[in-house]
C-alpha cells in the first residue's frame, strides 16, 4: 500500500521518490554541518577572550539545565547560584570599569556633583538589581549588602530625586541623592533639577517612611521594588503608605505597614528582605508586589520569554517562609501602563505569575481591571489619558505610579486584605 503524507491543511501530500528524498536529506545534513562548524569556530574565537570563555561556559550550563528539566530533574541549586553569582560579579566589574572611563569625560561641575553625592567611581554602590543589570547608586543613600540583598537603603537618611542629568547615556544611574545644601548646590551647578515633592526619608529599619508601630494589632510587610519604595512621590503617598491608611479605615483598628520596597529589587531580593525583617516585625500578612521587569525586559516577558523558572524558585521560597509561620501571603502585581492604554497581553504578565505561584484565587489580586476602569474615568477630564495614564508619572518622563496610581493600588489591595483578615482572625 502506498503511504500518503498529510500536509498542514489535512490534504494528502505527494510522496517524494526515494532518490529525491535521499538527496534532500544529504543537502540538509550538509547545511547543518556547515552551520555547526561555523558556530564551533565562532565559539572558539569567542572563548579565546576571558569574558567570552565565561559567557560560553554559562550558556553551556543553561543548556545542561534545560536538558535536565526536560528529563524531569532539577539542576543542583549550588550550580545555579554559582552561575548567577559569577554573572553578576562580572557585570559589576564591567560597569565600574566603564563608568570610570565615562566619568573622566564629564565636565568638572558634573564630576564635583557626583563626588559630593557619593556617586564617583570609587564611592558609588554598584550592585546587581532590576532583573539582570548592575545599578549605580549613591553611597550616601544606599549601602552594599553581602548577606543576600546586595544593597539596601541606609537608615535615617532624607533624600530627593533629580532629573535632567545623565552620565553620557549610562541609564543605570539612579539619582536619588541626599537632600543636603551641599549636594543640592552641586546638583544645580551640574544642571540637575530636584523633582518637587519627591523627598523621602528612611526609618531606623532602613525602610522608607516613619517608624513602624510594633504595638499595632495588625502588622503587614510589603515586598517590592521601586514601585513600592515610591518614585517621585512623598513618604505618605507610596503604595504601602496608602495601603496602611485604607486598611486601618476598613478594619477600624491600628495598622502598621513596613515598606521594604527598594528600587531594582526582584524576587531573590524580596526573599532575603523577608528573612531580614519577618521575625523581627512579626507581620500577620505579607504582600508581594511583583512587576513585569522582575522576570525580564517588558517586550520579552509579554511574549512569554521571561525567566520564569528562576523567579518561580524565589517566589516559592517566599510562600514557604510565610506558610511555615502561618503568615497570610498575598501576591498583588503592579499593572503596566501599556496594558491600560494599549494591548492588554495579560497571558504572560500577570497571568504567568499566577501560574507559577499556584496560590489560591483569593491570594492573588490582579489590579489591572481596576486601573483600566479608573483610567477610563480620568479620560472624561483628561484627553491625554488615552495614551498616557495619569495613574503613572508619564508627565515626568517616568513609568512609575503617580500619587493617584499609588492610592488606587493601596485601595484595591486593602479591600482584598480586609476580607482575608476578617475571615482569618
Amino acid at each position: 500500500m502506498t503511504r500518503r503524507i498529510r500536509g498542514i491543511w489535512g490534504r494528502p501530500r505527494q510522496r517524494l521518490f526515494s532518490f529525491r528524498a535521499r538527496r534532500e536529506r544529504t543537502d540538509r545534513g550538509f547545511r547543518a554541518a556547515i552551520v555547526a562548524i561555523t558556530l564551533l569556530g565562532l565559539a572558539g574565537l569567542w572563548s579565546a577572550l576571558p569574558s567570552g570563555r565565561s559567557a560560553l561556559l554559562g550558556a553551556l550550563e543553561r543548556v545542561k539545565w534545560g536538558a535536565l528539566r526536560r528529563a524531569g530533574l532539577e539542576p543542583p541549586r549550588a550550580e545555579v547560584d554559582a552561575y548567577w553569582r559569577d554573572r553578576r560579579d562580572r557585570r559589576e566589574a564591567r560597569t565600574r570599569a566603564t563608568y570610570r572611563g565615562l566619568f573622566q569625560a564629564l565636565t568638572p561641575e558634573r564630576q564635583a556633583f557626583l563626588r559630593i553625592a557619593g556617586m564617583s567611581p570609587d564611592d558609588a554602590v554598584i550592585r546587581w538589581g532590576n532583573y539582570d543589570m548592575s545599578l549605580l547608586l549613591s553611597s550616601k543613600v544606599f549601602a552594599r549588602d553581602d548577606s543576600g540583598r546586595y544593597y539596601r537603603l541606609l537608615p535615617g537618611v532624607r533624600s530627593v530625586w533629580l532629573r535632567q542629568i545623565n552620565v553620557l547615556g549610562l541609564d543605570i544611574c539612579q539619582f536619588l541623592v541626599p537632600e543636603t545644601p551641599e549636594v543640592l548646590r552641586a546638583a544645580e551647578a551640574a544642571g540637575a533639577v530636584v523633582v518637587p515633592g519627591s523627598a523621602q526619608t528612611t526609618n531606623s529599619w532602613g525602610c522608607r517612611g516613619p517608624e513602624p508601630d510594633l504595638s499595632a494589632p495588625v502588622r503587614g510587610l510589603v515586598l517590592g521594588d521601586s514601585f513600592m519604595q515610591g518614585t517621585f512621590v512623598g513618604d505618605d503617598q507610596t503604595p504601602p503608605a496608602r495601603l496602611q491608611v485604607e486598611l486601618r479605615a476598613r478594619l477600624g483598628k491600628p495598622v502598621a505597614i513596613l515598606d521594604t520596597g527598594h528600587l531594582g529589587y526582584c524576587p531573590e531580593h524580596y526573599y532575603n528582605t523577608l528573612r531580614d525583617f519577618a521575625d523581627r516585625f512579626r507581620p500577620r500578612f505579607v504582600v508581594v508586589a511583583v512587576y513585569i521587569n522582575d522576570f525580564g525586559e517588558e517586550p520579552e516577558v509579554l511574549r512569554g520569554e521571561g525567566d520564569w523558572i528562576e523567579e518561580k524558585y524565589w517566589l516559592e521560597k517566599i510562600l514557604q517562609h510565610c506558610r511555615a509561620r502561618n503568615v497570610l501571603c498575598l501576591i498583588a502585581p503592579v499593572p503596566c501602563q501599556g496594558q491600560l492604554t494599549g494591548t492588554r497581553s495579560a497571558g504572560h504578565y500577570p497571568g504567568q505569575v499566577a501560574n507559577i505561584t499556584r496560590v489560591a484565587g483569593a491570594l492573588f489580586r490582579d489590579p489591572t481591571d481596576d486601573f483600566i476602569n479608573e483610567n477610563l474615568k480620568l479620560q472624561r477630564t483628561d484627553a491625554d489619558a488615552a495614551s498616557q495614564s495619569p495613574l503613572y508619572n508619564g508627565r515626568l518622563g517616568d513609568g512609575h505610579l503617580s500619587p493617584a496610581g499609588c492610592a488606587l493600588w493601596g485601595r484595591v489591595v486593602a479591600e482584598r486584605l480586609a476580607l482575608l483578615l476578617e475571615a482569618r482572625p
